[in-house]
């Protein structure tokens, strides 16, 4: 909590199967009050109060499918082939995104993924090893998920091979 009561929210990015660590992804910003705190000092000293989660963000399984509705599995049913999850984010809005994609690869879910991650430039990608791993994993034996990774940059390097652009036109754009 800051001076006056106010607060900071944040998205918890670790998987809600997971209660060992809570996971925040928090952005540094210059001048700002808290976060200047919270990089400044040694962090196995400080101490913070923190609430909720508020509000909701939860993973439903096989909401959308292709070619018709999601229906009982009774023996001798074809089981419907169900869409890809579409995932799309913008910096440290990551954060509720990998807690999904975390739920769904290490619990075993058969859904396939696409994350588009936008950012300004190649510093902004915190997250990109991470990312790729867990790209790479799947679909491993163990893994039936696979997760497409395609990162989005509005300020890239010319250096950079990925996508360019705002995120939402880089899907559009994949979309079409």
């Amino acid at each position: 909590m800051l001076s006056g009561g106010r607060r900071r929210s944040f998205s918890i990015a670790s998987p809600p199967h997971d209660a060992r660590l809570l996971e925040l992804h928090v952005r540094r910003a210059a001048g700002g009050e808290f976060t200047e705190r919270l990089f400044d000092q040694d962090p196995q000293n400080a101490l913070l109060t923190i609430e909720g989660p508020l509000g909701q963000f939860v993973y439903q399984p096989h909401v959308a499918t292709l070619g018709g509705a999601v229906t009982p599995g009774f023996a001798g049913t074809p089981k419907p082939r169900v869409a890809p999850m579409l995932l799309i984010g913008g910096g440290t809005g990551l954060a509720p995104l990998l807690s999904i994609l975390r739920h769904v690869i290490e619990n075993g879910i058969e859904r396939d993924m696409i994350l588009y991650w936008g950012v300004r430039g190649e510093r902004d990608l915190y997250a990109h090893a991470v990312l790729e791993d867990l790209a790479q994993r799947c679909p491993a034996e163990d893994r039936p998920a696979r997760l497409r990774y395609a990162p989005v940059l509005s300020e890239p390097s010319p250096d950079w091979r990925g996508s360019r652009g705002f995120v939402h036109e880089a899907v559009l754009n994949d979309r079409r």
